[in-house]
């Protein structure tokens, strides 16, 4: 047994493969744990990506955050550079990915401002993705829905500038009891529920004298958030409608700092969510057909996340420029 007590470390490889703690696996489906990971990803683009030798979007987020411009523009080919994963989960789940990546850029503005500032504190930062493949108007279809897309036309009409809710305080008319419901983006109307929470909590209320009715809440404007919201129409440039055929259009949803950003005539390239929504006819009542099956139609519109203008003048203002974040 001579040569066990000498000072020395013997190994043996077993061949077993340890998995990576540092690298996230974006194989892991919908858990939280994939999504912390990818958040991680995304954390790690935005502090790390280089563009020559300049920070791109560190110093854009911080310049913008400081000049109270909530939102940071990134390149979605600079995504597909730093990693196809996460440029490919951002194109074809946008709904679900993109709150990953706003709250990733959240992140590095928290870690970056000085003294560091609570989350509470803190504005929600919105993504503005460009570059993205385009297509024509003519060929969206149902496969593009709740994908990201890109497309070209002219703005033909604008509608007023409205008051989206983001945020409905609810009060129960009859038992005073109070809610918060979140409400979606775009065109889809809150999902505002029909029956008090105090009711199904509380069964000594089941009295027909105490017994909350259906539909019993009146929404607390005071204690509402808002944002602003436009709706656009844009329709094919001349030059991409075939011969003898009719211009097509699509509804665009603009909200925030989008709005107002264009006016009818301009010639843009929208970056977008192709979305879905049930139009409502008079009295606030879905539109329902002759034919059973009306009820399972849905109008498409964009869900706009970035505006390209080809006016010069227009572009100009809203891009921010790698000669701005060297200065």
């Amino acid at each position: 047994m001579a040569g066990w007590d000498d000072d020395r470390v013997v190994t043996q490889n077993l061949g077993l493969t340890l998995p990576s703690q540092d690298e996230p696996d974006l194989s892991l489906g919908d858990s939280q744990q994939a999504k912390t990971h990818i958040q991680a990803k995304f954390r790690q683009f935005l502090k790390e990506f280089q563009s020559k030798r300049v920070f791109v979007y560190r110093e854009q987020l911080i310049h913008n955050y400081e000049q109270g411009d909530y939102r940071v523009t990134v390149n979605w080919k600079d995504v597909a550079r730093f990693e196809e994963d996460l440029a490919s989960l951002l194109k074809t789940r946008p709904g679900e990915y993109l709150p990953v990546f706003e709250a990733a850029a959240k992140e590095v503005v928290a870690s970056t401002i000085i003294p560091k500032p609570r989350e509470a504190d803190m504005h929600h930062i919105h993504v503005q993705l460009r570059d993205i493949d385009s297509t024509t108007i003519r060929d969206l279809n149902s496969s593009h829905v709740g994908k990201l897309v890109g497309v070209r036309g002219i703005v033909v009409s604008a509608s007023r500038v409205n008051t989206r809710a983001t945020e409905l305080a609810i009060v129960c008319k009859n038992c005073k009891s109070q809610n918060w419901v979140k409400c979606g983006h775009g065109f889809g109307a809150p999902n505002i529920p029909r029956v008090c929470d105090n009711l199904r909590t509380n069964e000594a209320r089941q009295a027909a004298d105490q017994k909350c009715p259906l539909d019993p809440w009146v929404i607390i404007p005071d204690r509402s958030t808002f944002t602003n919201s436009q709706r656009l129409k844009l329709q094919e440039n001349p030059e991409m409608v075939p011969t003898g055929e009719v211009p097509r259009h699509v509804d665009l949803c603009v909200e925030n700092m989008l709005v107002g950003t264009c006016k009818p005539g301009s010639r843009v390239t929208v970056v977008g969510i192709f979305s879905i929504y049930q139009a409502k006819g008079r009295g606030g009542k879905a539109r329902i057909g002759n034919d059973n099956n009306a009820v399972a139609i849905r109008n498409p519109y964009l869900r706009v996340l970035h505006i390209d203008s080809e006016d010069p003048s227009e572009s100009s203002i809203h891009n921010f420029t790698e000669e701005e974040m060297t200065d």
